[in-house]
């Protein structure tokens, strides 16, 4: 094997379970259904998505994150004002940490370890 799991191994069929699971939990149900009425709102749909992308562009740059993190809050602040907004982006969360948990879990358990640098 040149440095790949067996591909149909009983991993496959675990991760494939953890997938159904996360799809059919009531978090992301709801995040999905929320998803699809946001949709009906070109508006609002545009305006949270302007939101998302500057949290992620804000989580991934090397800009100024007090200067960014305002304008955020500023943001959130407006969108919260709308329930379909607010209960989108809670449910968007919900999502994140789900995914966030499994993530954190594998990291902590399935350990590779690093080089030592030598000293």
């Amino acid at each position: 094997m040149t440095g790949s799991y067996a591909a149909g191994s009983d991993i496959d069929d675990k991760l494939g379970a953890l997938i159904r699971a996360m799809r059919n939990s009531e978090d992301y149900r709801r995040y999905q259904r929320l998803e699809a009425e946001l949709s009906t709102n070109p508006d609002l749909k545009r305006s949270v998505d302007n939101y998302r992308r500057r949290v992620f562009e804000m989580q991934n740059s090397n800009r100024d994150i007090f200067d960014e993190t305002d304008y955020a809050i500023h943001d959130f602040d407006q969108l919260a004002k709308d329930p379909l907004a607010a209960d989108y982006l809670d449910a968007e969360n919900s999502v994140c940490g789900m995914i966030r948990k499994v993530v954190d879990a594998i990291s902590e358990e399935v350990i590779v370890r690093l080089p030592d640098d030598g000293n």
